[in-house]
């Protein structure tokens, strides 16, 4: 069978057991050993296939998850420090301004102790007449 290429993959995986059943030592027992044997390493084989593919859907979806949870702190981490210049330069142009405006009101009041005229305390310093009456 072999040299005509008939069932050549089971009669060498098979070969003692196809010697043995040819020359008359192959019993039902023997038989049955065979089939369970078969149906064993089938049933291994369909085993390790399903096994492997449940394991790597398994591993995806934990390495999905630990992805999303990475991202969701990458992002968190991105955010804090997005927020935390944001709030420096908020800060810093809110001082400055704060600065200016009391530098105005200190020079409009100056201007207005040495008699300078309205007009040009409103024009140095950009503050309203009332509220350089106010100083």
């Amino acid at each position: 069978c072999i040299e005509r290429g008939i069932m050549v993959s089971y009669l060498e995986k098979h070969a003692p057991e196809v010697i043995g059943m040819l020359t008359g030592q192959f019993t039902m027992e023997d038989a049955q050993w065979a089939w369970r044997s078969d149906g064993v390493e089938e049933g291994m084989e369909k085993g390790l296939v399903i096994g492997r593919e449940e394991g790597r859907e398994e591993g995806r979806e934990e390495g999905r998850e630990e992805g999303r949870e990475e991202g969701r702190e990458e992002g968190r981490e991105e955010g804090m420090q997005l927020g935390e210049e944001r709030g420096i330069q908020i800060g810093e142009e809110r001082g400055m301004q704060l600065g200016i405006e009391r530098r105005n009101r200190e020079m409009a009041r100056r201007m207005r102790e040495l008699g300078a005229e309205m007009r040009l305390i409103v024009a140095v310093t950009g503050l309203g007449e009332v509220e350089i009456l106010r100083l």
